[in-house]
């Protein structure tokens, strides 16, 4: 799947790079987490952007608020 035009020519190449693509996000994984301190804030940082906008739905525009600007802006001439 990952480097095709490689494995086209040197299967046993695309197979080390595929292992050096899993080391280097091996080794990178306590510098992420030096960064963040600690692990425990890493896996929160990593969980929370992604799950942020589910947990908050009054942030997002309901449906009578959307409608009347949607239509003003739907009317303006471009």
């Amino acid at each position: 799947m990952f480097f095709t035009d490689v494995a086209k020519s040197d299967p046993v190449l695309a197979t080390l790079l595929a292992f050096v693509t899993f080391a280097v996000s091996f080794l990178a994984r306590p510098f992420g987490s030096l960064l963040l301190g600690g692990q425990n804030a890493a896996m929160v940082v990593n969980f929370g952007i992604p799950s942020a906008p589910n947990l908050s739905p009054r942030a997002r525009a309901s449906f009578k608020q959307a409608c009347p600007a949607f239509a003003i802006l739907r009317a303006s001439p471009p």
